[in-house]
């Protein structure tokens, strides 16, 4: 006795002799019979067919493959660049060009190694591409781009992040925004002075006991300056003005405050940038002055901002290490100049010969 589920699968089991390989299969799987007689086996695959297991061992294989090609941790960062995984400014190191130097005067400059410029030369050619008849810019700011070295004596350790203010001895105006100093001395004479340099608020114990107090909000302020006779009395304010606390350390203290206010209104603040890929890499870009001042004013500023960001180098490094390469760029222009920190910085020199015989080699 032949018992089906409905007519349907009986029609289906008498029929699925003559029928083709591929529609036996279908009609086995969606209408199968509960019960059938001897001479009507249900073909039955507990295995895969041959086409299938061609495909699996394809898939296995490419699954083997992908794990040998994953790299190990020390490195992924190699084989990330390789990959051109990595996103944001890189270190360039010219490794695929050529050491020789080109024969003509015309040529590619991305095959052959940059050309390091003096100073004078590199701000020449920003003043002729931003000249009335060009660009009609004489006015633009010059900015230096600076490449920093992260390292540390260990290796998995790299120096932080860190902020600072450059002193221009020829100082030059960015923006129109004034800034907001309070100049704190026990001397009123000094105080009066400060004021008269662009302090917006001078005095000794009375304005620490309103800053205490909340009167006097230090957050609206860019810099808290300080006199030597006050400095003992400078630690009560360490948790409320943190960083901003004045010290001998980041030259915020000093004997010729009215000087060191005047310094400050016109200062250039910066922080440098680091890399979450590449921890070695840092950079800090600084407005250097604009192309109509003296060429010695800039070439002066220049050594100036290069002294003030070497002074952030790691104490466990070698001397010369910490700034790898300066660039003066001058927007609106992507044209940028290498020059040679050894021109500003005496210490840089032999590390930069050391380069030099490096990739002559």
């Amino acid at each position: 006795v032949l018992v089906f589920r409905s007519m349907a699968a009986f029609v289906a089991c008498r029929l699925r002799p003559w029928l083709a390989p591929s529609l036996r299969t279908m009609v086995r799987d969606h209408m199968p019979c509960v019960m059938v007689t001897m001479e009507e086996t249900a073909q039955i695959r507990p295995y895969a067919t041959q086409r299938h297991q061609k495909l699996i061992l394809a898939a296995q294989k490419r699954n083997r493959q992908r794990k040998l090609e994953k790299p190990p941790e020390k490195d992924k960062l190699a084989w990330m660049k390789s990959r051109k995984l990595l996103i944001g400014p890189r270190r360039e190191t010219y490794e695929d060009r050529l050491k020789e130097p080109p024969i003509d005067d015309v040529f590619f400059t991305d095959k052959y190694m940059p050309v390091v410029y003096p100073a004078a030369d590199a701000i020449a050619m920003h003043r002729e591409t931003h000249h009335p008849t060009v660009l009609d810019d004489p006015d633009a700011l010059l900015y230096a781009f600076v490449e920093l070295s992260l390292k540390t004596k260990k290796k998995t350790k790299f120096r932080e992040d860190f902020s600072g203010t450059v002193l221009y001895n020829h100082p030059f105006s960015i923006t129109k925004r004034e800034k907001r100093i309070i100049a704190l001395c026990k001397n009123t004479d000094m105080a009066t002075e400060a004021l008269a340099a662009g302090a917006e608020v001078a005095g000794g114990t009375t304005v620490i006991k309103r800053i205490l107090a909340g009167e006097l909000d230090t957050k609206l302020f860019d810099y808290i300056l300080a006199h030597v006779d006050i400095v003992q009395d400078l630690p009560q304010l360490r948790g409320l003005l943190k960083t901003k606390l004045p010290t001998l350390a980041n030259g915020k203290v000093t004997n010729n405050l009215p000087g060191l206010v005047q310094g400050y209104f016109k200062g250039v603040d910066f922080a440098s940038k680091s890399d979450q890929q590449e921890l070695d890499y840092g950079f800090v870009e600084v407005p250097v002055g604009k192309l109509s001042m003296p060429t010695e004013h800039l070439i002066d500023n220049i050594r100036t901002l290069l002294l003030c960001i070497d002074g952030f180098k790691p104490k466990t490094t070698d001397p010369g290490t910490f700034i790898t390469k300066v660039e003066l760029k001058c927007p609106p222009t992507a044209e940028k100049f290498i020059i040679a920190c050894s021109e500003f910085l005496d210490h840089y020199a032999e590390e930069e010969e050391d380069v030099e015989v490096k990739v002559e080699q």
